[in-house]
């Protein structure tokens, strides 16, 4: 065996290769830098690595996937995104109209399917947003007209059946509503605005119970939309179902707690129960969550006034008026409140602007005549 006999007994110190290291990789990003400042003032700034921005249809794929989720917030995101993307994209619009309005926020969703049906007045997809807006924005009349012309640009769009299914309802043709609805199902059976549509047009006719089965239905294909749910606890009421009434509507705000009408909703079903204290707490809330939200003052005003609170209803009945709520109701209650506390002059126009509304009404024909 061979034994190196040179080997020396010390060890050379490795500093000096770590300083040439160091001295060497100091020099390269110095030459790195020394480039990308002269590459800049060459082009200007170097781009930064950033995310591919995806389609505006992508952005309406992923907003009608969180639309039936019930997210309605990244939804609307979404669609809006598309729509900044490309400002001629009807078909945004009217999938944007539908997000708010499920969102109650009609008024909005009114002008937004309107810009979509201008963008694009051939389009059934806009047409049936324009209808739905104008339905659930008391114009029945002009949401039949979109909703007959939606069916006639495209037959076999199911959407479009239902929304004027549940216009031509509101508008008592009851029959053709019926037609309609069963048009849409028969497209779409899993479809839940189609089922949706025709559970309304039992409603209409105060037939809750068959009215709820089709509800049911739509919930169990989309159980995170809470607009289903109100419609669930809306028929319970009728049925005088209070425990169900409340437990959806309990589960309409759960999952979209920044939607006032859940909140409403259950104020005013605790009041037909004469549940009061709980009614108000309830409409309050519902105030706090949406102030600009006539019908939960008008509410929050025929509880307080049952309950002989005629000085804190006033404001909120006319809170109400001055939010746009036309009720006879509302009218003829407030002026009995100023009875009550003594200022039948104050009463008189209220009680004239209820018999505008409804020339027949025996209760404000009454009050008025208490007055005068």
């Amino acid at each position: 065996m061979f034994l190196d006999t040179r080997r020396s007994d010390t060890k050379k110190p490795r500093w000096p290769w770590f300083i040439s290291i160091a001295i060497a990789m100091f020099l390269a990003w110095s030459l790195y830098d020394q480039q990308v400042e002269i590459l800049e003032l060459v082009s200007g700034p170097l781009p930064t690595a950033t995310p591919t921005e995806i389609s505006p249809l992508e952005h309406v794929a992923y907003g009608d996937q969180l639309l039936l989720n019930g997210q309605m917030a990244l939804a609307l995101e979404h669609y809006e995104r598309a729509i900044a993307m490309d400002p001629s994209y009807a078909e945004a619009y009217a999938k944007r109209a539908r997000a708010l309005l499920l969102d109650g926020q009609t008024d909005t969703a009114v002008e937004v399917a309107q810009q979509g049906a201008e963008i694009d007045p051939e389009s059934a997809r806009c047409q049936t947003a324009l209808s739905m807006a104008l339905d659930w924005d008391g114009r029945v009349e002009e949401a039949v007209a979109a909703g007959m012309k939606a069916t006639s640009l495209d037959k076999d769009y199911a959407p479009g059946h239902a929304a004027l299914a549940e216009a031509l309802a509101d508008q008592g043709l009851i029959e053709d509503a019926l037609g309609h609805a069963t048009t849409s199902l028969e497209l779409a059976p899993e479809n839940p605005f189609a089922l949706r549509a025709m559970g309304y047009v039992y409603e209409v006719q105060g037939e809750y119970e068959t009215a709820i089965s089709y509800y049911e239905q739509a919930k169990a294909i989309t159980p995170n939309l809470a607009y289903i749910l109100l419609d669930l606890g809306r028929n319970y009421r009728a049925l005088g179902l209070w425990e169900e009434a409340v437990l959806v509507f309990e589960q309409a705000i759960s999952l979209a707690p920044d939607d006032v009408r859940g909140y409403d909703q259950l104020g005013w079903t605790y009041y037909v129960q004469s549940l009061y204290s709980a009614a108000v707490q309830s409409l309050e809330e519902a105030i706090e969550v949406n102030p600009d939200y006539a019908t939960a003052y008008g509410h929050l005003g025929v509880v307080l006034y049952v309950s002989r609170d005629y000085e804190t209803a006033i404001p909120n009945f006319q809170q109400a008026i001055s939010l746009g709520a036309q009720n006879e109701e509302y009218y003829y209650e407030l002026g009995f409140c100023y009875v009550y506390i003594d200022e039948c002059e104050e009463a008189i126009p209220y009680f004239e602007q209820a018999l505008i509304i409804n020339p027949s009404s025996e209760v404000a024909a009454q009050g008025l005549e208490m007055c005068q």
